[in-house]
């Protein structure tokens, strides 16, 4: 378990958060579907951030919900890489062939964001804390354990994620797998992933039990897209009911942040 109450290093994973349509109450839904699935308080929307709902698993707060303001958007998981200044994360994105597609911008007293997309179509987003640091605990059952970037380039995904955020790598098998690193410490994967597979960073949660948590996915109308046994334990990759994906993952082996 990792507990912050600072900033996170930049270029680490820091926040996660995720939208869904007001109509038909599918954002209510999403709420009690993540609620249940892994122990999260919900707090209700405020209106002075667009109605976004924090998410507490033990009273620290692990992710967000928030109503989408463009019904285009897509409904998917965005991990969001801790940046010192912002503005100059997003020019280097640019320069290294990335899109900036949300500029950088003021949330009130809580920090600032931006939303870009890789060269080869992966969108993640920039946070640089103030009042809000990012994640509060992870690597505990109902919080992030893990994320990994799925991706048709991997050599060239590497390479523009070293240029802007300084990562190295490390293979780790041979399937095309290799840990990302920042100042020699792991902070996620880099998949080579088939072209039928959207370029993403996918989540994962860890969970006490894989099967448990995949069956209360599937009873809570998730689906089951797969289960599968990984270098970091049993995994299951649940589709959410937006359409979104994400997995879960019991951890045998400790990669933490």
């Amino acid at each position: 378990m990792t507990t912050r109450d600072t900033n996170w290093p930049a270029g680490y994973p820091c926040w996660i958060d995720i939208s869904f349509e007001t109509e038909h109450r599918r954002l209510h839904h999403a709420a009690t579907f993540y609620g249940e699935l892994f122990g999260w308080r919900v707090a209700e929307g405020d209106d002075q951030y667009g109605g976004y709902r924090m998410c507490f698993k033990n009273d620290a707060a692990v992710a967000g919900l928030m109503p989408k303001a463009d019904p285009g958007q897509p409904t998917q998981w965005l991990l969001y890489l801790a940046a010192d200044d912002a503005q100059a994360s997003a020019a280097a994105v640019r320069q290294y062939g990335g899109q900036v597609v949300v500029e950088p911008m003021d949330v009130g007293t809580l920090g600032t964001m931006a939303v870009c997309v890789d060269p080869q179509g992966g969108y993640f987003g920039l946070w640089q804390g103030k009042e809000h640091h990012g994640f509060e605990l992870i690597d505990e059952p109902g919080s992030v354990g893990w994320s990994d970037l799925l991706t048709h380039d991997g050599r060239a995904a590497q390479e523009f994620y070293a240029a802007v955020f300084g990562y190295t790598y490390r293979e780790a098998d041979a399937d095309g797998y290799f840990f990302i690193e920042r100042d020699g410490q792991v902070i996620g994967g880099l998949h080579q992933a088939p072209q039928d597979v959207p370029v993403s960073w996918l989540v994962h949660f860890n969970v006490a039990s894989r099967d448990a948590s995949a069956q209360i996915a599937q009873e809570l109308d998730g689906e089951i897209v797969m289960t599968l046994d990984t270098i970091a334990g049993p995994e299951a990759t649940i589709q959410g009911l937006g359409g979104e994906y994400f997995n879960l993952v019991e951890p045998t082996n400790n990669f933490t942040l």
